[in-house]
């Protein structure tokens, strides 16, 4: 199965001719690499009792190490330590895959292959693993997509951008969430990009799903409410930015659903 242009493999038998680094995890015995292989194996004791923490634990200690560049060839010997295979399989899955998607293209390995001593489980850990991962890239990976939009009262206004790029119109200052950012990061940054602003006293409003809200493709926004002082400035995807009245903005052309979203607004400032 490829992510990312990285081959990932559940195999019974490693590949004729590969060279073996040792790799250990912290707190086992100290980390031995040679300079010759180009394999990490980790020996971690199947009779050692772990649960699922330790053993996502030691999945992602090992892995963490292999950033070493491309082209490297990452062998994970597969053990369940303790939990039922199907458990173990998915946590295995689970972090080869956030290792995938965390780390730089410059630093992923070429190949990362899950290596099942047992023949009998092999078939098993193989449809667990690539079932999950196949599941991630073919389904999740195409949405729904986490957005932000943030409502920015400046004075007795609100601050909107007219988009540069379709869906046109006016809108909220707003974006996609980041991997490894929160939405409040996101939509504190999202306000920066588009309108030069610092928002402070950031707040939930609502979280908006409907299907059909976003004309490009599946969207799930989170409205937030916050001020700023100053002038909004144009900026990133926004070929203007302006302050607005309610009276002001009900006149406007409104791009996704956010006509329905300022009325909402203003029933929640009103309690």
């Amino acid at each position: 199965m490829n992510i990312r242009d990285i081959e990932v493999e559940v195999a019974v038998r490693l590949p004729h001719g590969l060279k073996v680094d040792r790799m250990v995890i912290s707190g086992q015995a100290p980390l031995h690499r040679s300079k010759t292989g180009n394999v990490v194996v980790w020996p971690l004791d199947e009779d050692r009792p772990a649960g699922p923490f330790e053993l996502r634990v030691a999945y992602a200690s090992v892995l963490k190490r292999c950033s070493t560049g491309r082209g490297r060839t990452v062998v994970l010997p597969f053990y369940a330590a303790g939990l039922e295979l199907p458990a173990a399989s998915r946590i295995a899955a689970q972090e080869i895959f956030r290792f995938i998607r965390a780390t730089g293209q410059s630093h992923l390995p070429g190949a990362i292959i899950l290596w099942v001593k047992s023949p009998r489980d092999a078939a098993r850990v193989k449809a667990i693993v690539e079932g999950y991962l196949g599941h991630i890239r073919n389904v999740l990976a195409w949405g729904p997509f986490v957005t932000v939009d943030t409502i920015i009262e400046i004075g007795h206004g609100i601050v909107l951008i007219r988009r540069k790029n379709p869906p046109f119109g006016w809108a909220l200052p707003g974006g996609f969430v980041d991997y490894g950012e929160s939405l409040e990061e996101a939509a504190a940054r999202e306000a920066a990009e588009e309108t030069r602003l610092r928002v402070y006293d950031l707040r939930q409003m609502h979280t908006y799903s409907a299907p059909g809200r976003d004309p490009r493709f599946q969207t799930v926004t989170t409205v937030f409410v916050a001020k700023a002082k100053g002038r909004p400035k144009a900026a990133s995807d926004a070929g203007a930015a302006g302050v607005f009245s309610s009276k002001e903005w009900k006149k406007l052309d409104l791009a996704f659903d956010h006509r329905q979203v300022l009325e909402d607004y203003l029933r929640f400032k009103k309690g």
